[in-house]
């Protein structure tokens, strides 16, 4: 069931859509997994992770933009991308992470490159 109105983004191999109840749990992982999540923002209480898989939900709700779920077209949840601003930041970022298991396969790539496509075309982000 889907937790947000984001649309559903196809590519070549990809489906980027919003965030879901079921990927709450690939997502808790990568947070609390260090050595993965470093870059990005290491969690390692359970209820932290949990926290900002509940962030992001409210992130769309806000802006009307956020990180999609990155899902390969056989349902495999892949990781995370799309546009990401909490308060005090100067300007919208565009995100990306993988999970275990997906590196070296180009869909961090794909996935961003069609969040950023979607920036600019709907929500009019200046290239």
């Amino acid at each position: 069931m889907p937790l947000t109105n984001a649309p559903r983004l196809h590519s070549e191999e990809l489906i980027l859509r919003g965030p879901e109840l079921q990927d709450a749990e690939p997502i808790i992982a990568f947070l609390q997994d260090e050595r993965r999540s470093t870059g990005f923002g290491h969690l390692p209480e359970r209820g932290a992770a949990w926290r900002w898989f509940a962030l992001n939900v409210g992130h769309w709700h806000i802006h009307g933009y956020g990180y999609f779920t990155i899902e390969t077209k056989t349902g495999e949840i892949a990781g995370i991308s799309g546009i990401w601003n909490p308060e005090t930041w100067p300007e919208p970022e565009l995100g990306w992470v993988v999970f275990d298991g997906f590196e070296g396969r180009g869909i961090a790539y794909e996935a961003a490159c069609r969040a950023r496509l979607w920036a600019y075309e709907n929500l009019g982000l200046p290239l």
